[in-house]
């Protein structure tokens, strides 16, 4: 069940704000901003403040003043807010690994307080069950409601979430489930269990394998069967309505054991999916521009129909305001990627708690300000052209950066401080697999290259793809070697950081790594690894590249060696496999971009590529702060073209065909097939199918 409209929409209503006298006049002026849909929350505490009272006259206002103004209402429930009868009279608490309770209190979230109870309890979920229903079946046949957002942002946090007895019993059965039996369990982790049932929760952090499986469960079942748990209650009481879940910040993005979840996990569990805007509040580097593209790309991967759910049109809290100029970027890149819909967070700034001042659309007066001016300007060019926006399909790209949730995770643990019985990160944390991710998908932008990402869990389309990149792939299942090996042969080219096939399953180091099982792939051996943050470089025919954050070693057929290390030793080999080829690297030519953006590694990785006929950007000009999306729609390819230097530009078209620009902000030639933007504006330009 999909939506029929592209959301445009705000976050508006979280008690205590905005008050009452505020509601009519800020939702009588949605319309002339285009935005067309807006989200209230429904806290319960705030509507159940007390066991079986129910009280949803504030919600009840606001649906009739969306009907007054013909807006649509995104439902959004706040379980979070516990209610406090849930702790003293159910014990509702959640527990450290110590067993101590990790108390509930307010935030400027969750400014009415009870934040946030364990839902593994019964008593709990039973509870809240009622709340939901009673949510549903009161609202299920408003004409306003477009649809139910099951969860904000369903993350597990802190590290030691959580610890009572009503979630160690959920992760016992999980590890039943999974391994079958205490004697397998044992045998595989290489550990002396009594039985499921006496596992305790992680008591030191230095013996990875009890805190990367309670972390496991914690961010991919665990939070499957919430969110899980919730939509199915809604959809039992309402089928008619679809509901969505968005996350705060997305798995690929997740660089600490301290927060953890799974998109594909409680995406499955959902209609549709989405995040909060994951991306610098302020443009302040070309590091920050590409950032911004990063988190809507990752995100069509889990989920075709994603939504920003969260786009902060200013951060507030007394910095330095947003320009016009970056909001624009940042609001064309999130279309220019596919998304379906935006929802800012929020119509007016926060004024309570350690939100004070944050991100409104408006002020907190409610008064508009440049922001809500352009805002409004793009979302009556979407309204205009609502066919056009919500039929928009981003092309299927020639590369695929590869996401491994478990390698991720590993990579967390092994940042965990060595301070016996401390679970915070290391102070020289590496963040390896966030940052190797990351550097690449900067690399490939730079190279004017568009990329998709891939689950390592939905690897049937692999062989489609000319270019997969592995980010600290330490842990490779035999299902995905198989992937990867059909890919390669089929003629694909395999870029393998150093770490590929590094730890068993089970945590352990391989003793050969790359594993004995990935030799068919990468016939070397590691003799040597050490970390290396920049002190030694890669000679490569196009300059020196620095070796970041490790130097491994490896031992490998001389003629694979293709680059080496300032001391003569090997630094990367090429294996030839089938039709393709895989490189091997001795460190991270995604970390090191990440660190360092040396331009070595760009021109390298052009040189190596230029015969593989990988798709680029079709009017992209780095140098010059020109950059573009192709999109397909119903009327035709659509070429947003961003213009982020400070003069103007003329850009050609390479379509052929009738032209059509949907901005108005610049100066479209059809007759040339150009188009002259000026500084830090966008064009959004149609080539008409067929001409008209």
């Amino acid at each position: 069940m999909k939506l029929d409209k592209f959301i445009y929409g705000t976050q508006y209503y979280r008690a205590p704000t905005p008050l009452p006298e505020e509601w009519e006049e800020d939702i009588s002026r949605f319309e002339e901003l285009g935005i067309n849909a807006f989200q209230i929350r429904a806290q319960w505490r705030k509507n159940e403040p007390s066991e079986g009272n129910y009280c949803f006259e504030d919600i009840d206002r606001l649906f009739d003043l969306a009907k007054k103004y013909n807006r649509k209402v995104i439902f959004k429930f706040m379980l979070e807010t516990a209610p406090q009868y849930i702790f003293y009279k159910y014990d509702g608490e959640r527990r450290d690994f110590k067993g101590v309770p990790i108390r509930a209190g307010s935030h400027g979230a969750y400014y009415v307080g009870g934040w946030w109870p364990c839902f593994d309890n019964p008593y709990v979920r039973e509870r809240a069950t009622l709340f939901i229903e009673e949510c549903v079946k009161r609202y299920r046949d408003r004409e306003e409601l477009l649809c139910w957002n099951a969860w904000n942002e369903p993350r597990s946090r802190p590290v030691e979430d959580c610890g009572c007895k009503h979630s160690l019993e959920k992760f016992r059965q999980w590890l039943k489930e999974e391994y079958g039996t205490i004697e397998k369990f044992n045998d595989f982790f290489g550990v002396s269990e009594e039985s499921f049932e006496t596992i305790a929760a992680p008591g030191l952090a230095q013996g990875y394998w009890d805190l990367f499986l309670f972390r496991k469960w914690r961010g991919t079942k665990a939070i499957e069967d919430l969110i899980g748990w919730m939509s199915s209650t809604i959809k039992k009481h309402d089928p008619n309505h679809p509901v969505m879940c968005h996350i705060g910040l997305s798995s690929f993005g997740q660089a600490s054991l301290n927060d953890v979840s799974d998109d594909r996990s409680i995406a499955k569990t959902v209609d549709f999916y989405g995040s909060s805007y994951y991306a610098p509040h302020n443009i302040l580097t070309h590091k920050d521009e590409i950032f911004c593209g990063m988190n809507p790309d990752y995100l069509r991967s889990i989920d075709r129909d994603f939504v920003i759910h969260e786009f902060y049109p200013d951060w507030g809290e007394w910095t330095q305001p947003v320009s016009v100029e970056d909001l624009r970027y940042k609001l064309w890149t999130v279309i220019s990627r596919g998304a379906r819909g935006i929802t800012f967070w929020q119509f007016r700034a926060e004024r309570v708690g350690n939100e004070n001042n944050l991100a409104g659309l408006t002020g907190m007066d409610g008064r508009f300000n440049e922001r809500t001016i352009e805002a409004g300007r793009i979302g009556k060019i979407i309204e205009s052209n609502h066919e056009i926006f919500h039929s928009m399909e981003v092309p299927k790209a020639d590369v695929a950066i590869l996401f491994d949730f478990d390698s991720s995770l590993i990579s967390r643990v092994e940042d965990i401080s060595p301070v016996l019985w401390s679970f915070s990160d290391s102070p020289d944390a590496l963040r390896y697999y966030f940052q190797a991710s990351k550097g690449m998908y900067e690399l490939f932008f730079d190279m004017s290259v568009p990329v998709d990402y891939m689950d390592t869990r939905d690897m049937s389309k692999a062989t489609d793809y000319k270019v997969i990149y592995l980010p600290y792939m330490s842990m490779v299942k035999p299902e995905v070697k198989a992937r990867l090996e059909e890919f390669v042969r089929a003629g694909g080219i395999l870029i393998a950081d150093e770490g590929f096939g590094l730890r068993q399953q089970n945590t352990w180091l391989n003793p050969i790594s790359p594993d004995k099982s990935l030799q068919s792939l990468t016939p070397a051996r590691w003799v040597e690894r050490v970390r290396n943050m920049g002190e030694d470089h890669v000679i490569l025919p196009t300059g020196k590249a620095s070796v970041m954050p490790m130097k491994t070693v490896f031992e490998a057929p001389e003629e694979s060696v293709i680059a080496r290390y300032s001391d003569g030793r090997p630094a990367i080999h090429e294996f030839v496999c089938g039709k393709g080829k895989v490189l091997l690297f001795g460190t991270s030519i995604g970390y090191s971009y990440s660190k360092r953006s040396e331009k070595a590694w760009v021109e390298w990785m052009k040189r190596y590529l230029e015969n593989s006929g990988i798709r680029r950007n079709p009017c992209d000009d780095i140098e010059r702060g020109i950059y573009s999306r192709k999109l397909h729609t119903s009327k035709g390819d659509m070429i947003i073209i961003f213009n982020r230097s400070k003069v103007e530009q003329t850009v050609c078209i390479p379509e052929k065909g009738q032209l059509r620009e949907l901005t108005g902000q610049v100066t479209l030639d059809d007759a040339k097939g150009e188009v002259v933007i000026p500084p830090g504006q966008v064009a959004c330009v149609i080539c008409m199918k067929g001409g008209s």
